[in-house]
This record gives C-alpha cells, sequence and structure tokens, in this order.
C-alpha cells in the first residue's frame, strides 16, 4: 500500500496542500503540468512538474509505470485519472493488441441520480465485463457514477473490410445489415439491452452515450468528449430515451452547444420565469404532446385522455398566458424551444 502522507511530507515543499479529490485513488497522477498527491480523500497536494528535481519526476514516473503496465496507461486515461502524451497511448493501445483498422469508439454509462442510492460502480464494471465480448476492450470508472467504454468500431477477424461492428452482437451477423450497423442502430439496441441488465440486476435506471468511430488515436480524445457529451445532453433534452448517439443528437446538438447567455436572453425574450411559473404542469404538457401529435386536437386528446373542448380551453390557455398560439406552426416551436430549454435548466 502507498503511504501517500509519507509521500506527501517528501514533496511538500515543492507544492500546496488543496482540498479536493483524486480520480486515481491512492495513486499519484501528472496532470497538465503538475502532480497529484492524493491524501486523506478530502485533500491533494498539487506539484508543479518544473519545480521538482529531475530524479524525483523520474522516481514518480516510474510509479506509474508499475500500476499495470499498457493497461493501466489505457484505463488511466480512459477514466479521466490522466492525461498521457497522444504517442503513449497510441503504443499502449497498440501493444495491447488494439489495431487502427478497426477504429474504436466510446461509450459512457452513468447511473441515474433520480434512481436512489447509488450502484455499486464495481459491481456495473464487472457485469459489463461479462456482457461485452469483444476483446481487446478497456472499462474503467470515474470513481463517482460514470464508467467509461473502449471498443473496436469493426471486425478485424479474417473477413477484412466487411466493416461490420465487432461490438454490436455476440452471433454473427448478416452483410446486408452492414449499413444499418454502421448508422449505430444495432449497436444502440444492444446497448440497451446491456443497460436493462444493469437495471435489473442494480436496481437502477442506466443511461449511455456513445461517440463516432474514430479512425486514428490521436482522435480519441475527442472520441471520450463525444460521448460525454451524447450522454449530457441526451440525458437533459431527450429524456425519454437511454442511449444517445453523438452522431444523431439533433436539436440537443443545437440546445446544449448554445452559449448560456444566449439562452438566457432567448429565454428572456419569449419564456420569461414569472411567465413559465404561470403555467401549470399541464398546460406545459399539453404544449409538448400538441406538437408530438402533429398539432391534430383529436389525436391529442386522446393521448392526453381529455375532452376536445379540454384542449382547446387549454390552448386559448396557453396563448393568453404566453402570447404564443400554438396552432400557428412558428409560434409552436418557438414555445415549444424555450419550454425545453426551461425544463433542462
Amino acid at each position: 500500500m502507498l503511504d501517500n502522507k509519507k509521500l506527501a511530507e517528501i514533496l511538500l515543499p515543492y507544492g500546496t496542500v488543496e482540498t479536493g479529490h483524486s480520480q486515481a485513488g491512492e495513486w499519484p497522477l501528472r496532470r497538465t503540468g503538475h502532480w497529484q498527491i492524493p491524501l486523506d480523500g478530502q485533500s491533494v497536494l498539487l506539484v508543479p512538474e518544473v519545480n521538482l528535481p529531475p530524479a524525483v519526476g523520474a522516481l514518480l514516473d516510474l510509479m506509474l509505470e508499475d500500476r499495470g503496465g499498457e493497461r493501466g496507461v489505457i484505463e488511466r486515461w480512459l477514466s479521466g485519472a490522466d492525461e498521457p502524451d497522444p504517442a503513449v497511448l497510441a503504443n499502449a493501445l497498440e501493444t495491447s493488441g488494439w489495431q487502427t483498422a478497426a477504429g474504436a469508439c466510446v461509450i459512457t454509462v452513468e447511473r441515474d441520480s433520480a434512481s436512489g442510492e447509488p450502484a455499486d460502480l464495481a459491481d456495473a464494471v464487472e457485469m459489463l465485463r461479462e456482457l461485452v465480448s469483444v476483446e481487446p476492450c478497456a472499462i474503467a470508472t470515474d470513481g463517482k457514477k460514470r464508467i467509461y467504454l473502449l471498443l473496436p468500431a469493426q471486425e478485424t477477424n479474417e473477413t477484412p473490410g466487411s466493416g461490420r461492428p465487432r461490438v454490436l452482437a455476440k452471433e454473427t451477423l448478416e452483410p446486408s445489415n452492414t449499413q444499418e450497423m454502421m448508422e449505430g442502430l444495432f449497436f444502440s439496441e444492444e446497448l440497451s439491452g446491456w443497460l436493462d441488465t444493469l437495471g435489473a440486476e442494480l436496481f437502477s435506471l442506466f443511461r449511455a452515450g456513445f461517440s463516432a468511430p474514430v479512425e486514428t488515436w490521436s482522435k480519441l480524445p475527442d472520441a471520450r468528449r463525444e460521448a460525454q457529451f451524447a450522454l449530457d445532453a441526451g440525458r437533459l433534452y431527450r429524456s425519454k430515451e437511454r442511449v444517445h448517439d453523438f452522431r444523431k443528437l439533433g436539436l440537443s446538438r443545437l440546445f446544449h452547444g448554445l452559449p448560456s447567455d444566449i439562452q438566457a436572453q432567448f429565454l428572456q425574450e419569449v419564456l420569461p420565469e414569472d411567465v413559465f411559473a404561470g403555467l401549470s404542469s399541464e398546460l406545459r404538457e399539453t404544449v409538448f404532446a400538441f406538437l408530438e401529435h402533429g398539432q391534430q386536437v383529436a389525436d391529442t386528446a386522446r393521448s392526453l385522455y381529455i375532452h376536445r373542448n379540454t384542449l382547446l380551453y387549454r390552448l386559448d390557455r396557453i396563448a393568453e398566458l404566453t402570447g404564443y398560439d400554438v396552432r400557428q406552426p412558428l409560434q409552436a416551436w418557438t414555445l415549444w424551444m424555450a419550454l425545453t430549454l426551461r425544463r433542462a435548466s
């Protein structure tokens, strides 16, 4: 067991103690020009690399190398605990059996915070190792509530050039389905199955986002960011779905990418806080249902289990409170966007 307290005492003259948590647990980690030495779980010693004598820095490097070799390098990068040089990460991947021709994609899995007590991530990781029947495969956690997976994007077996994603299913897949799979359809279904199993076994709701496939290792950091973005945007703006493909976020991409000041200006113009507060949950739900059913009165009324006259009254009331008549397409979608942003904020 590494004695962090003793190590911190030795390195204290070179750094400062700050409140925080190290993602690497009991191990030191190097990030953006400084070392983090975890102390008691609530504080870390931050030591700029430039402050360390070369010999001390070399010793810390040796400690990192002792933490699992190439697999350790990959998993620490995947968890966000370390930011290795791109060449170091590429070497670790190739030494571990990853092939550039296969490409790779990153998946981020998160336990829904509304599900009650946190699920045991260790149990979830073990279940995923059983569910994902592909090698090579890397799985890591951020130590909180997210699990990251790095998987090959395509087959690399005796049928080179098939273009069939290797991670989508355990059984042999028909060549006629290749295009659908590359679009992420079957991958989404497989991932949904994993989430179903995790939820049933751990009594929690899990969501996931996955990146577009990358063809070069230098683009892996982008893939990790894409998976996180897909999960974050999907959770906020497509909350009824559990699996979010970065390539198919639709308006969620636009909403999540808008600067906060632009969002605030739009909301103040279209749906100020006091107006939003004046809309009951029934009226808000009516707007969404009306647009989901193509602004058809009969279909919307049936979906809400109300009389058509009740629906017409609600539409009039919405127009009275907001100034937007949702029977007019442009006004309807303007109000829908504002309600969507309000709901996510």
